[in-house]
């Protein structure tokens, strides 16, 4: 019989496998454009161009990300791997606002 234990393991595992596949949350810079992966073929976009300013609101287990826009829309993205963060202090860190 399998340990209880060993299931919850291999669930963990296969879910981990499932959003690297998948790319789901991960940010990435391209063409003067932050893109955020929601799955296998859709994604959002941001121009670095358009962002006013962004903070960040630490959580448990991932950061809450508000970016506000030129055209004065606010946008929330949680970021569970740091690539939004890293991206955002690579290509947009003068409109970085401190909380």
């Amino acid at each position: 019989m399998w340990p209880v234990d060993s299931f919850d393991r291999l669930g963990a595992w296969l879910e981990r496998q499932l959003l690297r596949v998948t790319k789901e949350g991960h940010c990435r810079y391209a063409d003067g454009k932050i893109v955020r992966h929601r799955g296998l073929f859709t994604c959002d976009e941001i121009h670095v161009d358009d962002i006013v300013e962004w903070s960040v609101v630490p959580e448990m287990g991932f950061d809450v990300v508000t970016i506000s826009l030129r055209n004065g829309t606010p946008v929330r993205w949680l970021d569970t791997d740091d690539s939004l963060l890293g991206t955002l202090r690579r290509h947009a860190a003068s409109q970085m606002r401190e909380c």
